[in-house]
């Protein structure tokens, strides 16, 4: 939302968001700092902005201040207001509307990668806990090695037993 300004008929300006009165140099200096403002007859409720803000450029070409060369003011006089159009409005918005379709696509591209990458991580992990699951389960390798390290034992003892009994047999 722009900074709305009224102009009353005497011409002073009063800036409404900070219940105060304000000259153009103050305007100014809202403009420079980027702030948007829009300045409107108290009575008419007509839009003043472009006339004001061609007045504070006027203003500060009167102090010297030179804001714009010679020859820009004259080109600007010359083309009625063209020249800002086309040298400034249309690049201004064409820079805005690519590099919107530029935010777009790459906020699309990083959904897209984001996806593929979580739709990995699901997929390693599921497989993961599938061989860990087969490795556990009743039945798994897990099983399969107790039941090998179980027959192992049983046939060292039943050797340590033949050895103990070859033993007692000597003199």
């Amino acid at each position: 939302m722009p900074r709305t300004i009224k102009r009353y008929a005497n011409r002073k300006l009063y800036d409404t968001a900070q219940s105060c009165y304000v000259t153009l140099e103050e305007i100014s200096e809202l403009v420079r700092t980027g702030e948007e403002v829009e300045i409107i007859d108290n009575n008419s409720h007509e839009d003043l902005t472009a006339v004001t803000l061609a007045q504070i450029l006027f203003e500060a070409e009167k102090r010297k201040k030179k804001t714009l060369p010679l020859s820009t003011l004259r080109q600007l006089i010359q083309s009625g207001g063209e020249l800002l159009e086309k040298t400034i409005a249309r690049p201004v918005v064409t820079f805005k509307e690519e590099t919107e379709k530029r935010a777009t696509t790459f906020v699309g591209n990083t959904r897209e990668a984001i996806e593929d990458l979580q739709k990995r991580v699901d997929d390693s992990t599921r497989s993961m806990m599938a061989s860990i699951a087969q490795v556990v389960s009743p039945g798994g390798e897990l099983s399969q090695l107790k039941a090998r390290l179980d027959a192992i034992e049983a046939r060292l003892q039943a050797l340590d037993g033949q050895a103990v009994d070859v033993e007692e047999d000597k003199p």
